[in-house]
């Protein structure tokens, strides 16, 4: 369901009113709300805080342990489309300048978690946005459509009062239709500050005194209402591209407000450079420069790296790809059997189980989240996502097989009356193959007519046992870390759309399933131990170099795996989400392992610095 949406009006030439109260939209009240939330003073921006520190990061979590990280969407979802329910659910009962101001300052939020700045393509891509904008744009386009007619008519000649018409074009009026030409005016006066200033606008008005000579010469070859038609078409034309227009104003009035962030960390390159420089030219060596930048780089990503930066992200996992492959191939190369062996063990292990947590499973009270039913919406009713796309071939099945049974016993001439009225029940697959078995020995003269059913009748009957499996595995799988509403959800869901033996399948799926009491995650997803791997990939790329440097990420990766035994862990769901604080049941430490070995086989060829 779409909201209402705003309005603001560019009047392309010497005046750009956006700021003043002639506008439907109170464009300045929405600014000052803006700003408010923006300051922290609004209520609004502590439930924005909360729903995206506590809720989302939790909700992006179960949708991608249950059905993956996938979105069969035409478009890539982004960090606003994940809000969009939260917004939608906050702006019931709000009026335009409050929906604005909301729909501005998550477009905000949706910037400043994938560490980008505020900017006028942020707004305007930002889904949030336009759920908002798109609504008004329609509200004015029907609006003002409804008054191009009513003007048309005006030139036309038709005896119509129509409000806010220059002087410039009641001089080029003409009685171009018959005097028994009945109209009946539409436009009812909405929106009409933004009509006025539309028609106070010197371009639409030239445009329209230009176009309307072409209507004229062809008052001979159209009938009054074609010319009506036509007229109102020349109209909507000349000042569509300005209403059109108004998003980009909107967003950069918006825009100028929005606080600029420096990233100073990214200082550091200049500072490396500059490092690298003094080193190189003045005291002709590369060692210490690079030691310090090492030094630099270990400090800042063992304690500012964020994990869920698209940017970070990116930069971080294409250097550390290219490091530990570069790693494995050089060392498999040069047959150094020990550092290859370790290389492919560190790739391989990130990736594996090797530390749990209580805290990813779903409570109670996530199901009063306005992401609960968007959670639904991927798991259950996404007619592209994993359960609904088995329910259809399901579904198809069953109705295949009920209409086959049907036609074969009528080729057979069996009356429905004659057999047992349970064979037609759509998941009575295994009747209906034993009672056609049956018909083979006394309709041996359509043995042919039966095979054939037999063999696409068990050919379905696998097909449905099979996405019966697909929907036991989503289920279950999600009842592994659901609430109990959740799993009554499941249960109703089953009963609804499932039947007999089909249905039992699956309910009794689910009620063997137990809750687990904790969530095994991998090395990846742990911040700490993510980190000391980066490091690792680091230290590996610059032995397979003979560079001795190469104890600097080694130390660093050593402190990492050690903090990663101690307090909370950043658990990192996706990038644009924030991470997941959480507590560890158990961890084995596989990368301090990996990093104790690296260090003695380092330490074996280098034993001075």
């Amino acid at each position: 369901m779409k909201v209402k949406r705003l309005l603001v009006l560019l009047c392309v030439g010497a005046l750009l009113l956006l700021s003043q109260p002639l506008w439907a939209l109170d464009l300045e009240t929405a600014k000052s709300l803006y700003v408010s939330m923006l300051d922290g003073k609004h209520e609004f921006s502590r439930e924005v805080k909360k729903s995206i520190f506590e809720e989302l990061p939790f909700y992006r979590f179960f949708k991608i342990y249950i059905v993956g990280s996938v979105e069969r969407t035409e478009t890539t979802k982004k960090t606003g489309d994940y809000l969009e329910p939260f917004f939608l659910e906050s702006i019931k009962g709000d009026n335009e300048e409050t929906i604005l101001a909301k729909a501005i300052y998550l477009t905000w939020w949706e910037a400043k978690l994938n560490n980008r700045p505020h900017t006028v393509e942020i707004v305007k891509n930002s889904p949030i946005f336009n759920d908002f904008f798109n609504e008004y744009q329609m509200r004015i386009t029907e609006a003002f459509g409804n008054y191009a007619q009513d003007l048309a008519a005006f030139l036309l000649g038709v005896d119509v009062d129509v409000p806010y018409v220059p002087e410039e074009l009641t001089k080029i009026r003409e009685k171009i239709v018959n005097a028994d030409f009945v109209y009946e005016p539409v436009y009812d006066g909405r929106e009409s500050h933004v009509v006025s200033l539309l028609m106070s606008n010197p371009d639409i008005v030239k445009s329209i005194v230009e176009n309307f000579g072409e209507i004229r010469s062809e008052r001979d070859k159209f009938d009054a209402e074609t010319l009506l038609s036509r007229t109102r078409a020349m109209i909507f034309r000349t000042a569509f591209s300005q209403i059109a227009g108004l998003k980009d104003e909107i967003a950069q009035e918006f825009v100028k407000l929005s606080p600029k962030s420096l990233n100073l960390l990214w200082v550091r390159w200049i500072a490396y450079l500059i490092i690298f420089l003094i080193g190189y030219f003045k005291l002709k060596n590369t060692e210490i420069p690079l030691m310090l930048l090492l030094a630099g780089e270990t400090v800042y990503i063992g304690t500012a790296l964020n994990i869920s930066s698209p940017v970070d992200g990116m930069i971080y996992g294409i250097a550390a790809a290219v490091a530990i492959l570069f790693s494995i191939f050089y060392f498999v190369a040069k047959k150094k059997w020990n550092f290859a062996i370790l290389s492919l063990l560190t790739l391989v292990s990130l990736f594996i189980p090797q530390a749990a947590t209580t805290n990813l499973i779903m409570t109670d009270n996530f199901t009063n989240s306005p992401f609960y039913n968007s959670l639904l919406q991927d798991v259950l009713r996404d007619p592209l996502g994993k359960v609904q796309r088995s329910l259809k071939n399901y579904n198809t099945a069953l109705n295949e097989s009920v209409q086959s049974f049907s036609s074969l016993i009528g080729e057979l001439g069996i009356s429905d009356t004659e057999i047992d009225q349970s064979l037609f029940e759509p998941s009575n697959f295994d009747g209906r193959i034993k009672f056609a078995g049956e018909l083979k020995l006394k309709h041996k003269d359509q043995k042919n007519l039966i095979d054939d059913f037999l063999y696409f009748e068990r050919k379905r009957a696998s097909s449905v046992m099979n996405e019966i499996a697909n929907v036991r595995s989503v289920l279950t799988r999600a009842a592994e870390i659901s609430s109990e509403p959740l799993r009554r959800e499941f249960y109703n869901f089953v009963e609804s759309n499932f039947e007999g033996q089909h249905r039992e399948l699956l309910e009794d799926a689910l009620r063997s399933t137990k809750t687990k009491r904790y969530v095994a995650v991998g090395g990846f997803s742990v911040r700490n131990i993510f980190v000391s791997y980066l490091m690792l990939y680091v230290a590996l790329f610059l032995i397979a170099l003979n560079r001795r440097e190469s104890f600097i990420p080694i130390a660093g990766a050593f402190a990492s795996s050690l903090v990663s035994f101690f307090n909370a862990q950043e658990f990192f769901v996706q990038s644009g989400v924030p991470t997941i604080l959480i507590s560890l049941v158990y961890q084995i430490p596989i990368g301090l392992i990996l990093t104790i070995i690296l260090g003695l086989l380092w330490f074996r060829g280098n034993h001075s610095f």
